[in-house]
């Protein structure tokens, strides 16, 4: 995944690895939810880093704030999304 401070060349360093959500996800109790405001963030909807987040089948409910075909909105005022804001 890829974090406001992600950097092509230190990618290992800047980004998050499903496996670091993952493990992030699993320490916190009860029930989780994952908001993805990201354009074409419905694209990981069947992509194998989410389904690495439900190993068993069971796992935190994943939203996306659009389609893969979708860009996502975002307003000029607050610099940021919707699903963010």
């Amino acid at each position: 995944f890829v974090t406001p401070q992600f950097k092509f060349d230190n990618a290992d360093e800047t980004g998050l690895s499903s496996a670091d959500l993952y493990a992030a996800l699993i320490r916190i109790r009860g029930r989780k939810l994952v908001l993805m405001d990201t354009c074409h963030s419905g694209s990981v909807q069947n992509a194998e880093y989410v389904r690495a987040l439900t190993p068993d089948g069971v796992g935190p409910v994943v939203l996306t704030s659009c389609s893969r075909a979708e860009f996502s909105f975002e307003f000029d005022d607050i610099k940021q999304g919707l699903f963010t804001r």
